[in-house]
């Protein structure tokens, strides 16, 4: 709904902008003008089209997101860096999509090691029962969480452990350090849509064992 505003203020900034450049003779002196101002009002124009791009593709909001979220290690990185490859490798409408997609996620299940102080904000956290769920945005396609739901098999903060008592404190968008390891087959098809956020995204099951606010 924000961006709908975003684009619908500066529709009619330029539509007014038009008017007024219209009444004021302003375009048709264009051609008269010096090569050098007309490639300036070329490159502001440039400008223009590639800041609104940005903003529809999440990209203002992405760098807020790089502000608060605490350094991240160096296998942290890699790991996400690995994610969006296969994303970016993994098409859904393949032929045995579902079955490429699980491949390519235990790929990396496998490839990774436990984590350590690795860094994050809470994309959400609420309580499931006795126990509680927890998601934690690392990266702007990339997430680790708990399960979501009770069930034989789940995978949620157990009640009563620290991590439990430190998630349930927590809200949305909170910058938080974690340690604990991928559970490995859990996360079926990680690739999901609309998991961060955004139009696509990743996600794992994760065993939180650490947690701390920064």
């Amino acid at each position: 709904m924000a961006r709908l505003v975003v684009i619908a203020v500066l529709a009619l900034l330029v539509g007014a902008a038009a008017l007024s450049s219209a009444s004021s003779g302003l375009i048709s002196q264009i051609p008269d003008w010096s090569r050098k101002a007309q490639l300036a009002l070329v490159g502001m124009l440039c400008l223009a089209g590639w800041a609104v791009w940005f903003y529809m593709e999440g990209g203002f909001a992405y760098l807020m997101w790089l502000r608060a979220v605490p350094p991240r290690p160096a296998a942290e990185m890699r790991f996400v860096s690995a994610v969006q490859d296969a994303m970016d490798r993994w098409e859904d409408a393949q032929p045995g999509g579902e079955a490429a997609c699980r491949r390519a996620t235990t790929a990396i299940e496998t490839q990774t090691e436990p984590a350590t102080d690795w860094a994050g904000t809470v994309y959400t956290a609420y309580r499931v029962g006795s126990g509680a769920a927890l998601v934690v945005r690392i990266g702007r396609y990339t997430a680790l969480r708990t399960s979501y739901n009770e069930g034989t098999n789940a995978i949620l903060l157990e009640p009563g452990s620290a991590v439990f008592k430190q998630a349930v404190t927590l809200e949305a968008g909170v910058p938080v350090q974690f340690s604990g390891a991928i559970v490995p087959a859990a996360s079926g098809c990680a690739f999901q849509p609309d998991v961060v956020g955004q139009a696509t995204g990743s996600t794992f099951v994760f065993r939180f064992t650490q947690l701390r606010r920064q």
